[in-house]
């Protein structure tokens, strides 16, 4: 093979795998150079560089920026083999080339910008040679040979004892380390690079041994694999381990070898000895790379000094080989993650944590390959530090891809050779592993809705709502590799809520009820407070429970409307300060009932009556309506806007005043009208007891004075009454409210006495609204008593009637 090739192909084979994605390259569309650019106006920075300066472009078109069909051409050289011109944001560059026939020493070249069919003016340069640096590739090889023996004794073996190996009696789990030695130090390769440093193989000359001390020491790839070498003293040792398949590598295509990794500590080794492997293209190291990969390239237009460069190249293959041996067989990501959780929701007040368990990751490796072209995977580390330009212009030339793999490493050309499809492949592995304990696994609440105790591999609430709790493994054991699952917990808020949310009472002091529910609460107990209001279970502001309370409203008509507050009472966990409060209300309004006067009038044809509405002791705001006995609309007279009645000029029947709360229409208050003929009648209401009404209903003025008399009741004697002994008598024509002395009642079920209000001392009243010699309407109100079960019991009642003069005929009925 002609020596000025070898090169070309090396640099082909290294710089091939410079990924898609790291500028230019791939997927990222690059746009087609315009149909013509004028190079004319192009001049070099300076003419003067030494070999692999950056040398700038001046007066390139604005059209040409983005586009990487530039490339310099050496007049007199092949032009499918060019120098790349590469573009960052100081414009565009190249690096200055070696020269073809002295390299090593320098001279005169003539240059050129092209672009497809443009070109720029010829550039004469003088190029300056890289320093000399006698025995650079030596202490290169020396550093190579620790590196490869430090990595081969964590795997229990050594470079003597590899050296000792031929390929096929080489264990699966060494074999990349074999192919690293086979470069570095091969007792049966006369051309192997230990030979080539000392100057013992005759494969290259003085100046292209000169030239390779040249380009070592420029690169300074040394020192990264000294850095490498003296990092391995830091590793902890390797977790004793074996594999799950063996056997040599020309036995299968794919070798199917596993390393044997069932626990997280032999995880945590495995995974950071294959992190330790994937040195990191930053600093230091990817300075290095981005050297190695610029002087690679610019080699590559050297026809006279191929060999330099392809034991340049040896020596990379042979350092990236024995990193494959972690990197590609170790573990080296994660995949996937499980996990138990035993609580997904907390209530609030929760004081019993919940614990994550049985955390199961998926650990994979890379696998490592070879072909008889190299191996793709040889210098993945320039990948990231070579440029677009030189993968574009050197990939492009697909010209014998074995010529160093042939050169330097017969012994492995040999051996891949013998293989079907030329190639070499360590499959990918997988590993599920338990790391539940909690020196490898950890968690997180993101919202900070949970605390958790990784120690104790618990969590508990820490404030209300929704959360996830991520479980993951703990970065710093697994070689910084990062996997994590997801678990829903919610902490839900004690809410409180009371039904009715709002009482309307008919009058102060009227008993309601009021029922709370709880949620979410581990505490039940409740704080109720209703102002002015008292609690008839005797249990007062505090309760263990929800439930259903009774509650007196308050007596003061200025009392109203107030607001009743329920308030969850649990102090532990997170309610600790009882805040926010968690709280149901209740309005209670006093909607008290309107009272329509007078009260069931009785009219003669065309006669008027002026009705008044009122709520309490207040005139009411309420919209006067006149309607039938069944609730349509009457045509039995008239009614205005302010509730004044005007009786039909004939005919006779009966009407309903309505006056309707202007706020609320199911407030109504209503009295009768009878027209033309009046007929006795009486309606009596008990509180928790019901309604009765009736017809016969009669009343006396005694003729001696000092007491007055009324009676009611039904025909049938279902209910009978008598209120007589006025302490201040009624007369006849007389109105207004009386106190009675007496009024007793009953009913077929028990008697009634009317009385005072026990609270109060309040007397029940009897109001006279209307008082001729032959009708008297009105109503008794206030409180009567009666005994159940042996305990006296209080109610409310009221009686409305219009009785008839005993003394004109008892004209309103008969016992």
């Amino acid at each position: 093979m002609p020596r000025p090739y070898i090169l070309l192909a090396f640099a082909l084979i290294l710089l091939a795998p410079i990924l898609p994605g790291c500028g230019g390259g791939g997927d990222n569309p690059v746009s087609d150079p315009p149909a013509t650019i004028s190079l004319d106006g192009v001049t070099p920075s300076t003419t003067t560089p030494t070999s692999l300066d950056r040398v700038g472009l001046l007066g390139l078109p604005a059209a040409a920026r983005g586009h990487i069909d530039l490339k310099v051409v050496i007049l007199g050289l092949d032009e499918r083999v060019s120098i790349p011109v590469e573009e960052d944001d100081n414009g565009h560059f190249f690096h200055a080339p070696f020269h073809p026939a002295t390299p090593e020493a320098g001279g005169t070249v003539s240059l050129q910008v092209v672009s497809g069919a443009a070109r720029s003016p010829e550039f004469s340069f003088e190029l300056g040679a890289l320093a000399d640096a006698p025995g650079s590739f030596g202490d290169l090889v020396d550093e190579l040979v620790l590196h490869i023996d430090g990595h081969a004794q964590r795997l229990g073996s050594s470079l003597d004892a590899l050296k000792a190996l031929s390929f096929e009696a080489t264990p699966d789990a060494l074999f990349q380390l074999k192919y690293a030695q086979s470069f570095v130090d091969d007792p049966t390769n006369p051309n192997s690079l230990t030979l080539i440093a000392d100057g013992t193989s005759t494969l290259l000359t003085a100046a292209e041994l000169q030239l390779l001390d040249q380009v070592s020491a420029y690169t300074a790839f040394d020192a990264l694999v000294a850095l490498e070498v003296a990092s391995l003293d830091d590793l902890d040792p390797p977790v004793a381990r074996g594999l799950v398949s063996g056997g040599s590598a020309q036995r299968r295509a794919c070798i199917d070898v596993k390393l044997k990794i069932g626990t997280a500590a032999a995880l945590s080794a495995a995974m950071w000895e294959a992190k330790f492997a994937d040195i990191a293209i930053s600093g230091d190291a990817g300075n290095t790379l981005t050297a190695l990969s610029a002087t690679l390239a610019a080699g590559a237009v050297i026809p006279g000094a191929g060999l330099a460069f392809t034991a340049a190249g040896a020596g990379v293959a042979a350092w990236q080989a024995s990193r494959g041996a972690l990197a590609g067989m170790n573990p080296s990501s994660f995949a996937s993650i499980e996990a138990s959780i035993d609580k997904s929701r907390f209530d609030e007040d929760a004081v019993d944590p919940g614990h994550y368990s049985n955390v199961m990751v998926t650990a994979v490796s890379k696998g490592w390959s070879a072909d008889q072209a190299m191996v793709d995977a040889v210098t993945t580390a320039l990948g990231a530090a070579g440029s677009a330009a030189q993968k574009g212009a050197i990939t492009a030339s697909g010209m014998l891809g074995d010529a160093a793999t042939a050169t330097i490493n017969q012994g492995m050309s040999n051996y891949v050779g013998q293989r079907e499809n030329g190639a070499i492949e360590f499959c990918p592995q997988t590993w599920t592993v338990d790391i539940s304990l909690p020196l490898w696994c950890e968690a997180k609440a993101p919202g900070g809705k949970l605390n958790v105790a990784t120690g104790a591999q618990t969590y508990w609430p820490a404030a209300a709502g929704p959360e996830i709790l991520r479980v993951s493994n703990i970065r710093s054991q697994f070689g910084q590799e990062y996997i994590s699952v997801d678990k829903a917990v919610e902490v839900e808020a004690i809410i409180v809520t009371a039904s009715p949310t709002r009482i309307p009472v008919r009058k102060p002091g009227e008993e309601v009820q009021i029922t709370v529910t709880l949620k979410n609460a581990e505490v039940m107990s409740l704080f109720w407070d209703a102002p002015g209001g008292e609690w008839k279970d005797g249990m007062g502001g505090f309760t263990n429970e929800p439930g259903t309370r009774p509650l007196r409203t308050p007596p003061g008509r200025d009392d109203y409307p107030f607001l009743v507050t329920i308030e969850s009472f649990s102090r532990q966990g997170i309610r600790e300060s009882g805040t926010p409060k968690r709280q149901a209300f209740v309005t209670v309004t006093l909607d008290e009932d309107i009272v329509v006067s007078p009260p069931n009038p009785c009219l003669q044809n065309n006669e008027r009556e002026q009705f008044t509405a009122t709520q309490g002791d207040e005139p009411a705001d309420v919209i006067w309506s006149l309607e039938t006995p069944e609730g349509g609309p009457s045509s039995l007279g008239s009614l205005s806007s302010t509730g004044f009645y005007t009786a039909p000029g004939s005919g006779s029947g009966r009407a309903v005043v309505v006056a309707t709360s202007s706020t609320n229409e199911n407030l109504r208050g209503v009295t009768g009208i009878e027209v033309g003929a009046c007929e006795c009648y009486w309606s009596l209401a008990i509180e928790s007891e019901g309604e009765f009404s009736g017809t016969f209903a009669s009343h006396a003025f005694p003729s001696f004075g000092g007491f007055f008399s009324f009676s009611f009741g039904d025909t049938d004697k279902s209910l009978t009454g008598n209120l007589q002994a006025f302490t201040d008598p009624i007369m006849e024509n007389q109105t207004g409210v009386f106190e009675p002395e007496g009024f007793a009642f009953a009913t077929l079920n028990r008697a009634w006495s009317a009385t005072s209000d026990p609270e109060d001392e309040t007397p029940f009243t009897m109001t006279i609204t209307k008082n001729n010699t032959t009708n008297l309407e009105g109503s008794v109100d206030g409180v009567c008593v009666t005994a159940i079960d042996g305990k006296a019991v209080y109610r409310n009642f009221n009686l409305v009637f219009r009785s008839g003069n005993l003394a004109d005929g008892s004209i309103c009925g008969e016992q």
